[in-house]
């Protein structure tokens, strides 16, 4: 690494969706540039390249990744190994033609460090070569290098053996393609996540590996971005609820329920269309057409209804606010069954709308899911 004088330092975002993946790193980035070094990030989505970065002025580049979807994709993944399957690691060609994209994306900006985020094929690539490695991220994105590889469902109980076979043909792949960039082989397929320092932000109850061995491991919570404006909310009776949804099977009843209640309802859904918003919108209802600041509006809040996602999540409970969590991914249902347990929050099938409404329902009558948001917000204070 370049001493006493500028280093150049790039953060990538290969895998998962949403603004958790640029946001909580912006105070970092924003504090690197203050000490003199060259910033920059590269995303797997440059929509949100804009509305999280433009008003700073950090250069971004596109992330290679996988378009569309993989071929013989697995709909319910037990494994980290049949999760990378689904991203292109089930074919050679797909994954040396990503790994070599990044590898060339690399030669070309000429990092001295690089910080990655959910970006194992980032990591592939840049094994041998001389910039320093960080990996950042809640637990999910780094997973645990332990032997047989944890699984992260449990039902219907899996065929063992054939997870095993599934594993030795990933790593395969993996080996194939680091060869290719002459590159040592991997014994097992974690080894991907070797580097100079593992930062997890999160907090050992809320860690999606909850098997991790904890010898060196270190929470650091989460980073806060201060992104997104105030909220304002609506003048009415009743509590204050915040919600940051994506398209779910029961979206609208949900809408049309909060719509009838007696509550002041903000609604951050960003993939909603205008005519939906403006059949929904109500005298107690509000959309928000850009992000709220969180930690603002945690504070002003009395609970969160959200896909589970870890920022939003976490930012509710470091204000002992409770959460209505309607998970759409493995790695949003893993989060989510880990704050149920800790009583802070109820998990919601997204598809049903009654059930929805009924855990809703508990939450804001029954107060030990606030206490128990408070309980986890005083110990991390």
């Amino acid at each position: 690494m370049r001493m006493n004088r500028v280093a150049r330092i790039l953060f990538t975002w290969e895998l998962g969706g949403g603004m958790g993946h640029v946001a909580p790193y912006l105070t970092l980035a924003k504090g690197l540039r203050q000490k003199g070094h060259e910033v920059a990030f590269s995303l797997r989505d440059l929509r949100l390249a804009e509305i999280s970065l433009g008003a700073e002025d950090f250069a971004y580049f596109q992330a290679p990744v996988m378009l569309g979807t993989a071929e013989n994709e697995i709909a319910s993944p037990y494994t980290f190994a049949q999760i990378l399957h689904n991203v292109g690691y089930g074919n050679l060609r797909l994954l040396t033609g990503l790994a070599k994209g990044w590898r060339n994306l690399f030669d070309t900006y000429q990092p001295d460090l690089v910080i990655f985020d959910h970006s194992p094929t980032a990591l592939l690539a840049s094994r041998g070569m001389c910039f320093k490695k960080v990996i950042i991220g809640n637990g999910f994105f780094i997973p645990p290098d332990i032997t047989p590889p944890p699984l992260l469902r449990t039902n219907p109980p899996p065929d063992m053996a054939t997870l095993r076979h599934f594993e030795k043909q990933i790593l395969a792949n993996i080996n194939q393609v680091s060869a290719r960039l002459e590159k040592k082989h991997l014994d097992r397929i974690t080894q991907l996540y070797e580097a100079d320092d593992k930062i997890i932000m999160s907090f050992k109850e809320l860690d999606h590996y909850q098997m991790r061995p904890q010898d060196g491991v270190t929470y650091w919570g989460m980073n806060r971005s201060g992104l997104g404006s105030r909220p304002d909310w609506p003048k009415c009776k009743g509590k204050r609820i915040y919600a940051y949804l994506k398209p779910f099977q029961a979206l609208q009843q949900l809408l049309l329920h909060l719509q009838k209640l007696e509550a002041s309802v903000i609604i951050y859904a960003p993939e909603l269309s205008e005519s939906a918003m403006q059949k929904y919108s109500s005298a107690n209802l509000q959309f928000s057409r850009s992000p709220l600041d969180l930690e603002q509006t945690a504070s002003s809040c009395d609970i969160a209804i959200t896909n589970s996602n870890y920022a939003t999540v976490v930012e509710f409970l470091l204000a002992g606010k409770p959460v209505l969590l309607l998970p759409l991914f493995l790695e949003q249902a893993l989060l989510a069954f880990r704050v149920e347990h800790l009583g802070a929050g109820l998990i919601g099938a997204s598809h049903h709308a009654k059930h929805i409404i009924s855990r809703l329902n508990a939450l804001l009558n029954d107060p030990k899911y606030t206490r128990s948001a408070e309980n986890f917000a005083k110990k991390y204070a």
